[in-house]
């Protein structure tokens, strides 16, 4: 389960494996890996985070790093390959796509610095009129090996 807001506030509770969980508030993030009884917190940036998850987020202010290269209409959907315009950031074949109709994104792929393909595919979308602010905050709890990254 993704839940997305602006300011790079994620939260994603994973089923496999069970109680994994990626966290951020804009400021920090934390992975917390349950069965390892290990976090990794690592402090954020402005801007900081993945540009997909921006994306995702319905961040609008993106034209100062991402260029739209094409646009191509499948039945409803408007996909259109996008391109960073830093290219030091690793992400390649940046594609999205679209609802011609509502502009809701359905899928954001893209290619990382190692070469892993990565896919997002957003099913049983449910738009909230409000996000509550404590899902973005989160401390492991006692016991847990705190890694913090710089």
């Amino acid at each position: 389960t993704l839940v997305l807001a602006e300011g790079g506030r994620t939260r994603w509770e994973y089923s496999r494996p069970p109680g994994k969980l990626a966290v951020a508030d804009g400021r920090r993030s934390v992975l917390y890996l349950p069965a390892e009884r290990q976090a990794f917190v690592r402090r954020m940036d402005a801007g900081d985070a993945p540009v997909a998850l921006r994306l995702l987020s319905g961040e609008r202010d993106l034209e100062r790093e991402v260029a739209c290269e094409g646009v191509q209409r499948l039945g409803r959907l408007l996909v259109l390959k996008l391109v960073l315009r830093d290219a030091s950031s690793g992400v390649r074949d940046l594609e999205v796509a679209a609802d011609a109709s509502t502009g809701r994104l359905s899928r954001v792929f893209f290619r990382d610095a190692l070469g892993n393909e990565i896919t997002l595919e957003l099913l049983d979308v449910e738009p909230l009129d409000r996000v509550d602010p404590s899902l973005f905050a989160f401390e492991p709890p006692p016991g847990t090996a705190v890694l913090q990254e710089p």
